[in-house]
């Protein structure tokens, strides 16, 4: 038996996250299964994984199949060449055509790529979340300030600023490595969310990396739709970053 989750449109999300152009995008509702093909439980025997073990890496490889034919369609929307899913790298990360720069992002029930040319954006850092996290999540990667200030922000008290908090994150960590560079610790930086966008700076006097130069150039978005979550980066200055066209 296989179920579908309702989830926003290719459309629906380029519009929320006003995406340009340049940047294609697709999404793909993964099938989730709920039980074997038979109906029947299979049970765990000698050299054979438990049964709840191998749902979820069968759960997990479906994933990132539908990410590589979504990122291919987000090429082809673009005009790039995407012959047919992307490979994979050696570390697993998609293989980004020569010229291209795109993301990735794999959440229960929905997938999303997102991708563009090199000669118009510098790097996309993508993040989808269907489930809410708890409060204590946004504790990893933001002080209670930033949440609170996302909770503020979007209205859905905090467990939502928490997932938007974290999401954001995802993003950003998402384009500035797609350009080779290291962010550092997640508190070296702060994030202020604004209606529909966000803008990272350094926390205080410290510097996360070479990335320092770089924040500013990030033009950051968000949307809460259909009980979505989904943030996205864009590093517009092209010309500026060394090795772009490689992403993640």
């Amino acid at each position: 038996m296989t179920c579908r989750r309702p989830s926003p449109t290719a459309g629906a999300l380029r519009d929320d996250l006003r995406l340009p152009s340049a940047v294609g995008l697709a999404v793909e509702r993964p099938t989730i299964a709920t039980g074997p093909p038979s109906g029947r439980p299979r049970a765990a025997g000698p050299g054979r994984e438990h049964p709840g073990l191998e749902g979820r890496r069968l759960a997990h490889a479906r994933e990132r199949a539908a990410g590589r034919r979504c990122a291919a369609r987000a090429l082809a929307a673009t005009g790039l060449p995407a012959p047919g899913p992307l490979p994979r790298r050696d570390d697993g990360a998609p293989a980004w055509p020569a010229g291209a720069v795109g993301s990735i992002s794999h959440t229960p029930g929905l997938v999303a790529a997102a991708a563009a040319s090199a000669t118009a954006l510098g790097a996309i850092g993508l993040d989808v979340e269907t489930g809410i996290l708890p409060v204590a999540a946004a504790g990893l990667v933001c002080d209670v300030d930033e949440r609170d200030r996302w909770a503020s922000c979007v209205g859905g008290g905090g467990a939502l600023g928490a997932t938007l908090a974290f999401s954001a994150r995802e993003s950003v960590f998402k384009a500035l490595s797609a350009a080779g560079i290291a962010l550092g610790a997640p508190r070296a930086t702060t994030i202020r969310p604004t209606v529909r966008g966000f803008r990272v700076h350094r926390a205080g006097d410290s510097r996360p990396c070479d990335a320092a130069g770089l924040l500013d150039a990030l033009d950051g978005r968000w949307t809460v739709r259909d009980g979505v979550v989904a943030t996205a980066v864009l590093l517009l200055a092209a010309d500026a970053i060394p090795g772009a066209g490689r992403a993640r």
